[in-house]
């Protein structure tokens, strides 16, 4: 339990913990510092408190059975490889708040199986589900662009459509997605 009086985190402060089990993060802090839970193994359970803005660069990556992400309606940036390697959640819903999504934010996130992405981003960046083995399904309403490998290795992906105002879709970005047998693209594509 960290007390609520804490005001800052420095990066790196629980990396590798790998005893840590659960989390009660205090809530008057509106950030995930970078690595800050990166490597904690054991880590199951984590709420995070609805002030929470950011969640910055790796700062789950490699919690391996954290088993239940939801990220509140306040946040509006997700670091590069934020939850990457966290092999346990299977659902994901990026709320409508989500302005920045970093590239490999769910990168190798093996049993992710259906993502929702509301935010008011425009882009899904490089990397971003690369090697997410179990996605079956994903929700795209309102994204212009789809970067380099973003689903690559996708190897359940069945089907995909894009939203009317899509543009580009970068170099492999469903490379190897073997089950992958509806692809929709709509006119306004530009490459």
């Amino acid at each position: 339990v960290l007390p609520e009086s804490i005001e800052h985190l420095g990066t790196n402060i629980f990396l590798h913990c790998v005893s840590l089990e659960k989390v009660k993060y205090p809530s008057n802090l509106d950030y995930i510092p970078e690595n800050c839970f990166a490597g904690c193994k054991k880590l199951s359970e984590f709420e995070i408190s609805s002030k929470v803005t950011e969640i910055h660069d790796n700062a789950f990556c490699r919690c391996k059975i954290l088993n239940k992400v939801i990220i509140p309606s306040s946040v509006k940036s997700i670091g590069k490889g934020a939850f990457s390697y966290s092999k346990s959640f299977t659902d994901l819903s990026v709320p409508s708040s989500v302005e920045t999504l970093g590239s490999s934010a769910f990168y190798k996130c093996i049993s992710l199986k259906d993502v929702k992405l509301n935010g008011n981003f425009n882009s899904i960046p490089d990397y971003c589900f690369t090697l997410c083995y179990s996605l079956e399904t994903i929700s795209i309403p309102s994204i212009i662009q789809i970067g380099d490998h973003s689903f690559g290795y996708c190897i359940s992906l069945k089907q995909i459509s894009f939203p009317d105002k899509f543009e580009s879709i970068g170099n492999y970005a469903f490379e190897e997605c073997h089950n992958l047998t509806s692809f929709s693209l709509p006119s306004s594509i530009i490459s």
